[in-house]
């Protein structure tokens, strides 16, 4: 083989030639099919129910006077509503990491860990505001102030009580369940690339 072989080679090689960095912030930051755009649109879809939810909330209220003074309907919207800001809140720590420049990899580890952390800390907020709103709805019954929960009263109170505790642990379970399945596996992929990062 000559030399001029060689060198055509060479140059070919160098040519074609990617860094590990630029192939993983590819699979990363793809402005369609990258992980971080997946993730986001995942989140953009749960943010798209809540508008629709206080809509359908304003009318229920606009037409019946006893639902808007039910504490437990402003107590499921007020659920709603965290649940809509703290999806928000992670749609911005995702945006941030579609921008990496200037940071390091060891930051934006953290930030999927702070994304991670603000997932599961969602579902455990959830858990304890439906348990409260549980606890709320007996306090209410017993001042008679619903009067929309007035044949939920006369229900034995150990079957009420047995209602409450499997509802809110299927509450917590669903919502782990849909998390893990919608966020998680997108968060433990970006962990993976960004660790590949030198």
């Amino acid at each position: 083989m000559e030399l001029d072989d060689l060198k055509k080679m060479a140059d070919l090689a160098t040519e074609n030639y990617k860094p590990v960095n630029n192939n993983t912030m590819e699979l990363i930051n793809h402005k369609s099919q990258g992980t971080l755009a997946q993730l986001a649109q995942k989140i953009k879809m749960g943010l798209f129910p809540f508008p629709i939810t206080v809509v359908l909330f304003s009318i229920v209220f606009s037409t019946n006077v006893q639902a808007f003074r039910s504490v437990l309907m402003w107590m499921l919207l007020g659920i709603l509503f965290i649940e809509f800001i703290n999806l928000l809140f992670n749609y911005g720590l995702v945006k941030k990491l579609q921008d990496p420049s200037g940071t390091t990899k060891e930051n934006l580890i953290t930030k999927i860990n702070r994304l991670q952390k603000s997932f599961k800390k969602q579902s455990l907020i959830t858990f304890i505001l439906y348990a409260l709103m549980a606890l709320v709805l007996e306090m209410v019954m017993y001042a008679h102030a619903d009067a929309n929960f007035t044949g939920w009263f006369k229900i034995p109170m150990a079957l009420r009580i047995s209602f409450y505790f499997v509802f809110v642990i299927i509450q917590f379970m669903l919502k782990k369940h849909f998390y893990k399945k919608q966020f998680g596996r997108h968060l433990e992929k970006l962990k993976h690339l960004y660790q590949q990062l030198t």
